[in-house]
This record gives C-alpha cells, structure tokens and sequence, in this order.
C-alpha cells in the first residue's frame, strides 16, 4: 500500500511530463483503493487527497480518470469521504463542470455528483 502511495505521489510532484505514468498511476489506485481503504483509514485520507490533485491535472485524461476514481470511491467509501473531505471533494468536482473542460470530464463529474451528494444529503 505505502509504495503504491509513495509512488503516486512521486508521479504527481515531480511534475512528471508523462502523462501516461500519470494515468498508471491513477487507475491503478482506482483498482486497488477499495482493498487499500478498507485495511486503513489513513491509506483513504491519502487517496483522496492525491485523487484530488490528478483532478486538476492539465492531461484531460487524468483529470478524467481521478474524477472516475472519486466517484467509485463516493459509491463505495462514502463514509470515508463525507467525513474528513466533503468540501475539497464538492470543490473539485464543480471545477470539472467547469466549461473549459471536455465534455466527457463534465458528464462524470456530474456522475460523480450522483454518487456523492444523495448520501451526504441523508446524513443531514
């Protein structure tokens, strides 16, 4: 779990010109988030925040891949995600809804809306 994280990061701080490590990088954790996650919440908090910083990525494809990953995790780990990053997570997402994107990023925010929104509207 560490390495996969410590790389991500690596990924997204170096600045790394190649957006396809960055997109490895990002489905891969999307695949394994959900086995990550349930052995610890820190490993969640981590995810989430580096899902949040490929959604601002340049590459249309990553920034559509994280949003892809935070709605999975809204679907599967809304606990998680409600509790420490209900702000940060609306934020990114209403930036990708955002005109300038391509169309494909604003229909799985919005997807990703779906997933998140009912939830935290059932726990006020």
């Amino acid at each position: 779990d560490q390495t996969i994280q410590s790389k991500a990061n690596e990924l997204y701080w170096n600045n790394n010109n190649d957006w396809k490590k960055r997109h490895c990088a990002v489905t891969t954790i999307t695949q394994i988030s959900d086995h990550m996650i349930s052995e610890s919440n820190e490993v969640g908090a981590s995810i989430t925040k580096i899902l949040q910083l490929f959604s601002n990525d340049k590459n249309y494809r990553i920034k559509y891949a994280s949003i892809n990953a935070i709605g999975q995790l809204s679907n599967d780990h809304f606990e998680l995600l409600s509790d420490k990053f209900t702000q940060q997570i609306l934020m990114s997402l209403k930036s990708a809804l955002s005109l300038d994107n391509d169309i494909k990023i604003q229909t799985h925010s919005c997807a990703a809306l779906i997933n998140f929104v009912p939830p935290l509207e059932q726990q006020q």
